[in-house]
């Protein structure tokens, strides 16, 4: 009823800017089916995981007019990804990017440069496979460690932080951390 609404204000194009937007699988294929027989004629994107796109999924997207899907991979570091409980293997990174692509969906990767343990080499090949990746568009940021986050306490503790003015603590800024393995 929201999306008829706001057709039928004139919006033809919308975002859904829910980070777990492609969790339940369900949901999705309902929303797109509807979207379809509403014949609502939106253009719209959302964030997703790349491994919770199968076949019929992207199709569903497609169909019903997603146009691009934002996916965070962060790294290709398994260590890190291990460490951070991703539970996302690069195999089935591939394969969702080229399904969305398949079906008209651009896929969007965003990478986070710095993640804790990694060094220039780990960063190196987080770009390299982002190349390879071909992605629609790629958006890179620095990890910040934010305020009341262990890794914040952590990068306090080990003097890893260059400053607490927290106006500089976003991903579209410079790095706010200075580490052994990674220098500013």
């Amino acid at each position: 009823e929201e999306l008829k609404l706001i057709r039928s204000l004139g919006v033809d194009v919308i975002s859904f800017r829910d980070d777990t937007f492609t969790a339940n699988r369900n949901f999705v294929l309902g929303l797109c089916q509807r979207m379809v027989e509403e014949k609502l004629g939106m253009r719209w994107a959302c964030l997703g995981r790349a491994d919770q796109v199968d076949e019929e999924t992207a199709a569903a997207l497609g169909r019903a007019g997603c146009f691009e899907m934002h996916i965070g991979v962060e790294t290709v570091n398994e260590s890190t990804l291990e460490a951070t409980d991703k539970k996302l293997s690069l195999s089935r990174l591939k394969e969702g990017f080229a399904l969305l692509k398949n079906h008209g969906v651009r896929p969007k990767g965003t990478f986070i440069l710095g993640l804790p343990g990694e060094s220039e080499k780990d960063i190196r090949a987080t770009v390299d496979f982002a190349i390879r990746l071909d992605p629609a568009f790629c958006f890179f940021s620095c990890f910040v460690p934010y305020p009341g986050t262990s890794h914040f306490e952590q990068y306090r503790e080990k003097g890893y932080l260059l400053t607490e003015d927290f106006t500089r603590f976003n991903y579209h800024g410079a790095p706010v951390v200075h580490t052994p393995e990674l220098p500013a």
